[in-house]
C-alpha cells in the first residue's frame, strides 16, 4: 500500500454528495485527508492561504458565487495551481459543459453516479488515475513509417 498521504479537496454545494465522496475516500484504503467547501469563494480563500496545497481537487460546475468553470479558469492561470489535478464531478451530461471543462484545464470530467457503489468505484478510479500512473508501454509500440507524398 502506498504510504504517501494525499489531501483531497471537494468543492460542491451539495452536502450529501460531499459526505458520500468523503465516505468513499475513507473506504478506498488510500491515505487521504479530506477538506470540503460549498462555494468557490470559500475554496479560493482557503487555497491561497493554506500551508499545504491539495493533491487533488474534485469540483462541481454548478456551485454558487464562483462556479466551477470560473474556478478552473482562475486555477489554471496560476502556475502552481495549474499543476494540481482537477476533476469535474457534475450531474450535468451537457456536451458543452464537458468541452468547456476540458478547455479550462480539467483533467477529467465525470458524471455523478446514481448509486453509492458506483461513486465508490469512480472515486477509486480517480485516485488511481491521479496518483498511480501506469508506465508508458514502450516495448509494445511498433514503429510504422508514414508514407506521405507531398503534391504541388
Amino acid at each position: 500500500m502506498d504510504k504517501r498521504k494525499f489531501l483531497i479537496v471537494s468543492v460542491d454545494d451539495n452536502p450529501g454528495d460531499t459526505l458520500l465522496i468523503n465516505r468513499a475516500l475513507l473506504e478506498s484504503g488510500f491515505n487521504t485527508d479530506f477538506q470540503s467547501f460549498e462555494t468557490g469563494r470559500a475554496f479560493l480563500t482557503y487555497i491561497y492561504n493554506c500551508e499545504i496545497s491539495p493533491s487533488l481537487i474534485i469540483l462541481d460546475i454548478n456551485i454558487p458565487i464562483i462556479n466551477g468553470f470560473d474556478l478552473l479558469n482562475i486555477l489554471n492561470k496560476d502556475p502552481i495551481m495549474a499543476r494540481i489535478p482537477k476533476i469535474v464531478l457534475s450531474s450535468s451530461s451537457n456536451p458543452n459543459d464537458v468541452f468547456d471543462s476540458y478547455l479550462l484545464g480539467a483533467n477529467c470530467f465525470a458524471i455523478k453516479p446514481l448509486s453509492y457503489g458506483q461513486l465508490k468505484a469512480l472515486i477509486a478510479h480517480i485516485i488511481n488515475f491521479c496518483f498511480n500512473p501506469l508506465p508508458f508501454p514502450y516495448n509494445r509500440i511498433k514503429y510504422v513509417p508514414l508514407n506521405i507524398s507531398h503534391r504541388r
